[in-house]
């Protein structure tokens, strides 16, 4: 219901005067408030939980700025209340600060009213309260344009006795609608007008015409202000100071030179010269906000200058203008002149270098630290040496060079010169450089002879597990003979036995002789093989332990250096190390390894 009561008076709002809507929004939300406490039940334990809003005054903000309004409500339990509110124009309910917040926009100027509500969430009772929002339009300072045909509105401004000084001022606002007040006044006083100028004002646009009679010339100083004031009493203005030159007699300068030129270190010394018709006492004065004053000296009486300037001077510019002044105690004349100095030449300076340490196949860099005190000088760089293959840019002085791995050729080191040398013009400046080349092992030739010592490994490795396999064939081959031979000789002493007891027949006698030569002669076979029986064993047991020793060596170096090691792995000195401990086991391996293949041959043909 309320929210359909005040759309309605939305609508009319453009209509009905602030006040006026202010009121009937109050009075019918208040009737709304009414309206639903009659429907709420009377409780006792409810009324101490329902909210009671402390009443918001009119809030007026100007638009672009935010909005905040500050909820004041509370319960005799004290309870934390929550706030809402009921409006179609935005904004946010900062629920720990109970603060509203909202920023209109330029087309949000109006009059508004917002109900806010406050809700205890133990009993859920709700108090609604009224509020009026005025949205007024942003207000912009007035700003002001003066502008003359025959002066320059910079500084001080100068005006002869009965010359006419002419400007235009031109005021203007943001606010197109907001009518504008221009106006002028003098030596700071803002009612004070000069009887003999006029200020025509045309709407947003006003003439400004005075001639400063002989009073205001003996007055000699005058501060000018113009000033713009809006509807809201903002106002900007803009001052000049004007100095009214009497005409009668002013002193002149008199310089013959206006341009001096002098070499940094150099003395330059002149005297400035002004007359006055009535022969006045003429007072020198001068103005060198670049030049600081103990660095020149001046005469005030004889308008004497003496001037050295120094390097500092030379470099922060070549040209320097000094105001003059020339007064005689009412009247001042103004005259300058324009000293050029020539910077003197300095030789540039390369900020000298350690020696510089590199590895072969590795890049070095060096990079020039150049002075020139001159600045402005294009310096050439140029860098020499007793090697090829270097590279420099000139324009950055970068000098790289990557020695290749023949350049120390089978030494340790090997020492060179680089020679680096400044010019810009007229001076140079020469820095030489010493560098310490170290010798480097190509990574790749390092890597190659791993990967051989790594192959030859393997291949011997397969070399020895195929002869172990012929020779485990064998021991296995004698292991049985010799077996059998061992039964055969215990059955040949049973039967021997037997045949020679007196409990058997002639014919088992008979028929036992020839198996007993039989066996007989397999004993003595065996009594020959039983003396090479331990080769095999032998070969193969060397063979293991030599085929045990190179996996141990190889695995330790694959689980250490991989399958190829990087380049920089190969730069340690302890992978030099370690691989020449490796190529000297498989050297001593292949050897061994040869002689039991010879072994192995011998035994192999038997």
């Amino acid at each position: 219901m309320l929210t359909s009561y005040f759309r309605i008076f939305d609508l009319f709002k453009v209509k009905l005067k602030p006040f006026l809507y202010a009121v009937i929004v109050l009075t019918g939300a208040q009737c709304h408030i009414a309206i639903a406490q009659e429907k709420e039940s009377p409780a006792y334990d409810r009324e101490l939980y329902k909210p009671q809003f402390k009443p918001i005054e009119k809030t007026k903000v100007e638009s672009g700025t935010e909005l905040v309004i500050k909820l004041e409500a509370s319960n005799k339990m004290k309870t934390t209340l929550y706030y809402s509110f009921s409006w179609d124009f935005g904004g946010v309910i900062d629920q720990e600060e109970n603060l509203f917040k909202w920023t209109p926009g330029s087309e949000d100027t109006g009059i508004y009213p917002i109900i806010f509500t406050a809700k205890d969430p133990v009993t859920g009772q709700e108090t609604n309260q009224p509020a009026i929002v005025e949205i007024i339009e942003r207000r912009y300072e007035p700003s002001l344009k003066v502008i003359s045909s025959s002066k320059s509105l910079k500084g001080f401004i100068t005006l002869d006795e009965l010359e006419e000084f002419a400007l235009i001022i031109q005021a203007s606002d943001r606010n197109q609608k907001e009518r504008l007040y221009l106006d002028y006044f003098i030596n700071n006083k803002p009612k004070l007008h000069l009887p003999n100028a006029t200020f025509e004002v045309n709407d947003r646009r006003a003439t400004f015409i005075w001639r400063p009679d002989n009073d205001q010339a003996k007055q000699r100083t005058f501060n000018i202000t113009f000033q713009v004031r809006d509807e809201t009493d903002l106002i900007s203005r803009i001052s000049y100071q004007v100095l009214v030159n009497d005409i009668d007699h002013p002193p002149v300068f008199r310089n013959p030179t206006k341009d001096y030129y002098i070499d940094e270190g150099k003395q330059l010394t002149f005297s400035v010269k002004a007359t006055d018709q009535d022969d006045d006492a003429i007072f020198y004065d001068i103005q060198t906000p670049d030049i600081k004053r103990g660095d020149f000296s001046f005469n005030h009486q004889t308008g004497k200058f003496q001037w050295m300037p120094d390097f500092s001077y030379a470099k922060a510019k070549t040209q320097y203008d000094l105001v003059f002044s020339a007064s005689d105690g009412m009247l001042t004349d103004f005259d300058t002149i324009s000293i050029r100095v020539d910077p003197k030449n300095y030789p540039p300076k390369i900020e000298p270098m350690a020696e510089k340490v590199v590895k072969e196949n590795t890049t070095l860099v060096i990079k020039l630290d150049v002075e020139d005190l001159n600045g402005n000088e294009d310096l050439i760089l140029t860098a020499e040496a007793e090697f090829d293959g270097f590279e420099f840019d000139d324009e950055k002085g970068i000098f790289s060079w990557k020695p290749p791995f023949s350049f120390v050729n089978g030494f340790d080191k090997r020492k060179v010169t680089v020679k680096f040398t400044a010019f810009d013009g007229q001076a140079e400046d020469v820095e030489r450089v010493t560098i310490t080349v170290y010798d480097r092992e190509d990574p790749e030739k390092l890597i190659k002879n791993y990967q051989a010592n790594l192959r030859l490994a393997q291949d011997m490795d397969v070399r020895i597990s195929e002869i172990n396999r012929h020779l485990e064939t064998k021991v296995k081959k004698k292991k049985f003979w010799n077996t059998f031979f061992d039964v055969s000789t215990v059955v040949l002493g049973a039967f021997t036995g037997v045949a020679s007891s007196s409990l058997v027949g002639d014919s088992f006698r008979q028929t036992a002789a020839p198996i007993g030569s039989a066996m007989t002669t397999l004993i003595g076979l065996n009594a020959i093989l039983d003396k090479e029986k331990d080769k095999p064993s032998e070969l193969n047991w060397k063979m293991i332990t030599l085929q045990t020793d190179l996996n141990r060596s190889t695995s330790a170096m694959m689980r250490k250096y991989g399958g190829e090691p990087s380049p920089e792995i190969t730069d340690s000195s302890e992978f030099k190390k370690d691989l020449s401990e490796f190529e000297r086991t498989v050297t001593s391996n292949e050897i061994e390894k040869d002689k039991l293949v010879v072994e192995y041959t011998k035994l192999k043909g038997n």
